[in-house]
């Protein structure tokens, strides 16, 4: 099996749109701003996704390099990294964040997915990614956990986790 991370680029096509078209629009705090627009739209999108790598870190925007997981060349997930928090992005978010499109859950990709990223992580300098996760999303906590995630805190609905690289 052929697994790897490809950065987003705007070569992207067809098979990365149905991906993003099967990932809901908002489930468990992440959102899909590719989910019901048009292909033509979706190239927007991708520009966007793109310039996010430079955004200026505030409340509103953070820094991300996002990625696609693919399995033998088949578009399974995005996972996006922030390499820099500040206080708004660690209570909220993290350094990183994924979704895995729902014909492809309980597969196991989510895991290798997130031991991807932490490579991508560690060439970046983040050497203890923080993560967090709903209470209820018992899927990501078993992905984090799986990857060396220890709890260090939870708070209302959400779970706070760390990961030595």
């Amino acid at each position: 099996m052929n697994v790897f991370l490809r950065a987003i680029d705007l070569d992207m096509g067809k098979q990365e749109y149905a991906m993003y078209q099967e990932i809901p629009r908002e489930e468990m705090g992440a959102q899909n701003n590719a989910y019901g627009v048009t292909y033509r739209q979706f190239k927007h999108v991708l520009k966007e996704k793109i310039a996010e790598a430079s955004a200026p870190l505030n409340e509103k925007s953070t820094p991300r390099k996002i990625y696609i997981m693919y399995v033998s060349d088949y578009p399974v997930g995005e996972i996006a990294i922030r390499p820099e928090l500040n206080q708004f992005w660690y209570n909220h978010s993290g350094h990183i964040g994924y979704k895995i499109r729902p014909s492809e859950r309980r597969k196991g990709y989510g895991k290798i997915m997130l031991k991807l990223a932490l490579e991508k992580c560690k060439d970046m300098g983040i050497n203890e990614p923080l993560l967090q996760c709903s209470k209820q999303n018992i899927a990501s906590q078993k992905t984090i956990e799986g990857n060396g995630g220890v709890l260090i805190d939870e708070y209302g609905d959400t779970k706070y986790y760390k990961i030595k690289i």
